[in-house]
């Protein structure tokens, strides 16, 4: 249990280095404000963006060391990630997106939801 909270400890630490990645693909492209004015899925990328900056690195850190705030952390992330995701698909995907993708996503994220709210979870962190 202990050794897949590392590695989803692990996710969230590339999570956090791809999006500063790609923060900075989109700023030195100029593409920020083509992003902002594309409608509510670019303000909800930029939206995501924060919180990913923000609560990733105190999540990722925290659930290496099995603390709960890391695993709370992570689940929220997650969480958010699986919401992005459903919105994506089910309101905002345009017809001639691939839905392969969001699927992936959408499953990939709920499992990893169930897993960091587990009972086994929440007892391998102090």
């Amino acid at each position: 249990m202990k050794a897949l909270l590392r590695v989803v400890a692990i996710f969230v630490g590339l999570a956090v280095v791809l999006t500063v990645l790609q923060v900075a693909r989109f700023t030195f492209n100029g593409d920020i404000a083509v992003l902002v004015r594309s409608g509510a899925l670019g303000v909800a990328t930029i939206a995501a963006w924060f919180v990913i900056l923000t609560a990733g690195p105190i999540a990722s850190v925290q659930l290496m060391r099995l603390r709960r705030s890391g695993l709370y952390a992570a689940a929220v992330l997650s969480a958010l990630s699986l919401t992005y995701y459903v919105a994506g698909l089910c309101l905002l995907r345009t017809p001639e997106a691939p839905l392969r993708p969001l699927l992936t996503a959408v499953i990939g994220n709920g499992v990893v939801l169930a897993f960091l709210f587990s009972l086994a979870a929440r007892r391998a962190c102090v």
